[in-house]
């Protein structure tokens, strides 16, 4: 797990070295789904979720603005 602040954001990533999965697979209202969803109706600027998933590999990143 990594994290970092870069321009008022926060950045969270969590990597994985196993088998992966397919991010479009993702049924909503669930898990990853369901928090790509609250993020991107954040009041204000939203935050986001990005899924880099790869046999192997797979990195999801958290990127939330910070409160001015």
């Amino acid at each position: 797990m990594r994290a970092s602040s870069n321009n008022g954001h926060v950045r969270v990533e969590v990597e994985d070295d196993g088998p992966g999965f397919d991010a479009a697979a993702a049924p909503d209202g669930h898990g990853l789904a369901l928090v790509r969803e609250r993020l991107a109706r954040m009041p204000g600027e939203p935050g986001s979720l990005l899924i880099d998933a790869r046999p192997g590999r797979t990195v999801v990143a958290l990127d939330v603005p910070l409160p001015r």
